[in-house]
């Protein structure tokens, strides 16, 4: 595997990000959407898990290995062996064979069995898009988004701690982001598939401070952290069957597991430590259900300066209007001692482009 990260080094892979990845239905709130990625694309910016109005016209404006090499590695689409063989070598096809990376579908079509996403100077592996996989690990546009924004929230805050904790971990896309302002990080989840790529992310990019270990968020955790970090499941499913463990966060409106996290930070955070949490809040009756209820739910000591970064893009069910939910925020809590929580709204253009 360590060939192919170095494979993909050398023939630019990372260029792929630019790319859109999902089409929506044209409506009015995603011209300002379309906008903002015609401009990330221009400038070979981010664009990896974007939604578009016409992602196919960007394929267009690219090289034919560059769109390959998406196909083989992030799209994980099933193709012709000789293909494979042609454009990366029998002995090589073969060792991924040996090796499990690459898997027979039928009739002599195969496919790359994980998903390889660029992301700044890192490539991360996480499995193929499919729910059914028992084994699915899941990296989208929240995880990079995130990671982006503790990045930039620490060299903004002068960040240097001793022990750092990433909750909800998945594959180590915001231990790996975390690992240059702490000493050591641990990453928990309880998927240990992400937990076996996780540990293969941090080798393959040269991070030797992170360790990853099975537990149901605090469970199997002692001590105090400097800094901790979580991106837990937020999907509400409302009055149906449970959800995917990766996206199903629980009672109320998808926010269980995210209280559950704020319930027990005291216990694990040190005297000066910080919190961040990315999640998504309903709007409940044109109030944010999260933001309102936040003095009831922090833990005495602490409070939260509130990112509201951007309004999702997707409609609500007539189950989800039951609830008097109109719409949902995606929001980063940034929890630490103090007593006044201060609410922090991003600039319309950020809000109505960031979308996830």
């Amino acid at each position: 595997m360590e060939y192919l990260i170095n494979l993909l080094k050398e023939k630019s892979y990372s260029r792929i990000r630019r790319f859109p990845l999902r089409k929506y239905a044209f409506s009015l709130k995603l011209i300002l959407n379309e906008i903002d990625v015609i401009g990330r694309f221009l400038v070979n910016d981010n664009n990896i898990f974007s939604v578009s109005v016409v992602p196919y016209l960007y394929l267009k404006i690219s090289s034919d290995d560059n769109l390959l090499l998406r196909d083989c590695f992030f799209l994980n689409k099933a193709l012709p062996i000789d293909l494979w063989e042609t454009s990366f070598s029998k002995d090589v096809v073969r060792l991924w064979k040996d090796k499990g990376f690459l898997g027979e579908v039928e009739n002599r079509q195969w496919r790359f069995n994980y998903r390889v996403v660029p992301y700044d100077n890192l490539l991360l592996l996480t499995s193929q898009f499919d729910r059914n996989d028992p084994n699915f690990t899941f990296l989208s546009y929240d995880s990079l988004y995130f990671a982006s924004f503790l990045k930039k929230r620490l060299r903004e805050l002068s960040f240097q701690g001793g022990a750092g904790l990433d909750l909800c971990c998945g594959v180590g896309v915001q231990a790996i982001s975390i690992s240059p302002y702490c000493k050591s990080v641990m990453g928990v989840d309880i998927n240990r598939k992400a937990l076996d790529l996780a540990g293969l992310n941090a080798s393959f990019n040269h991070i030797r401070n992170c360790d990853f270990i099975e537990s149901l968020l605090f469970d199997k955790i002692s001590g105090r952290f400097d800094l901790i970090v979580a991106n837990p499941p937020f999907i509400f499913f409302s009055g149906k069957e449970k959800g995917p463990i990766d996206s199903d966060g629980g009672e109320p409106f998808g926010l269980g597991i995210t209280l559950s996290i704020i319930y027990d930070l005291s216990k694990y955070l040190t005297e000066n430590g910080k919190a961040f949490i990315i999640t998504r809040s309903p709007v409940v009756k044109k109030q944010d259900y999260l933001f309102t209820s936040m003095t009831g739910l922090l833990p005495a000591g602490l409070c939260c300066n509130y990112h509201y970064i951007s309004d999702s893009i997707n409609t609500v069910t007539p189950d989800e209007n039951r609830f008097g939910i109109s719409g949902y925020r995606q929001v980063i809590l940034e929890i630490y001692k103090g007593t006044e929580n201060k609410f922090i709204r991003y600039p319309f253009f950020h809000r109505k482009t960031s979308v996830f």
